[in-house]
């Protein structure tokens, strides 16, 4: 486990080995090689900068409540139980986030083709506190739509996905989606718009 300074140094991790320390002492730094890189207390540094670890492969372990701000990078992160990691859209899509606790997703309405299909943890939640077409993976999030506020995606988006909250979803093309199960979309309002021609086989919900 390492405690010390890297400095500029470019660190390679051999095959097979594992390099142990702490996010603030690799955050924007340089680490590679064919091992294993293990951050620890990445929520002790909520701004850190993991985008220049390369190693094969790279975990970073949250073991208290944070408000993620950093760059993730390359990191595999897990979330301790009871605990939650807070980011937004942005700062997740396209990342790996697992673990026994909750990862707290904002701003999604600001990342439209968010994809959050690597997002595994325990509870996934995501926030939307704006208008928004969305055209990205909701993966395993409940989605919170705030009040007087609309998401807007296809039928094929929002099949089988869980959308809660005092706003709008409005679902298009459900005809390209015969078989859509929107029976978990509880919002105050949902709608679903109907294009074309279709034998309808899905659940239509609480739609309109």
């Amino acid at each position: 486990t390492f405690t010390g300074k890297l400095g500029t140094a470019t660190t390679t991790v051999a095959n097979e080995k594992t390099f142990t320390a702490a996010a603030s002492v690799v955050a924007g730094k340089t680490l590679d090689g064919d091992g294993t890189v293990a951050i620890t207390a990445l929520d002790a540094t909520a701004a850190a900068d993991l985008s220049n670890i390369t190693a094969a492969s790279v975990t970073a372990a949250v073991a208290n409540n944070v408000t993620f701000t950093g760059t993730i990078g390359n990191a595999v992160v897990t979330v301790a139980s009871g605990k939650t990691f807070t980011s937004t859209a942005a700062k997740v899509t396209g990342e790996t986030l697992n673990g026994c606790g909750t990862v707290a997703i904002t701003a999604l309405h600001s990342t439209a083709a968010a994809d959050l299909s690597n997002i595994t943890a325990s509870s996934v939640t995501a926030a939307v506190d704006d208008d928004v077409t969305f055209t990205g993976t909701i993966g395993n999030a409940v989605v919170t739509v705030a009040s007087g506020k609309t998401f807007t995606a296809t039928a094929a988006k929002v099949n089988g996905e869980t959308l809660n909250g005092a706003g709008t979803v409005a679902i298009t093309a459900l005809h390209s989606t015969a078989a859509a199960d929107l029976s978990n979309i509880t919002a105050t309002a949902v709608t679903a718009a109907v294009d074309d021609d279709v034998t309808f086989t899905g659940t239509i919900g609480n739609a309109v």
